[in-house]
């Protein structure tokens, strides 16, 4: 075999896909299963932290706002989602996420309104069918 033969049999090999997926697994399994082990092996103590942290500072978001609801149904919306998706220790639940508001605003929007026109237009036509079909 010559040495260019030799160089192309040598870049076939180590260019693979096979290899490629095979070195790709292990290099994320690796960053994985250190980081794994790196969070076991260091101690998480608080009292060693030297951040000087600032006064809370609360922005007011203005997505909070009652655009639909009455104040009485939010409440009862903030409830009945809190109720199905509560605060656990998985994280937040929905009253922390504002889901009552994001309900709010949806039935604010304007495909609520789009789908009250066609309502009435239904309503309307089957009355007019009536009509028509009395006549």
């Amino acid at each position: 075999m010559s040495t260019k033969d030799e160089k192309n049999s040598l870049l076939d090999k180590r260019s693979s896909r096979r290899n490629f997926l095979k070195n790709s697994g292990l290099t994320v399994g690796g960053l994985i299963a250190g980081g794994a082990l790196g969070s076991l092996l260091v101690e998480n103590d608080a009292s060693t932290t030297d951040v000087q942290s600032e006064p809370h500072k609360t922005f007011e978001n203005p997505n909070v706002a009652l655009m639909y609801f009455t104040p009485e149904q939010y409440r009862i919306t903030e409830a009945a989602t809190e109720r199905i998706f509560p605060k656990d220790h998985n994280g937040p639940g929905a009253k922390e996420l504002l889901v009552a508001y994001y309900i709010d605003h949806q039935l604010a929007g304007g495909w609520v309104q789009v789908q009250k026109n066609t309502r009435q237009d239904l309503s309307i036509r089957a009355n007019q069918l009536k009509v028509i079909k009395a006549v």
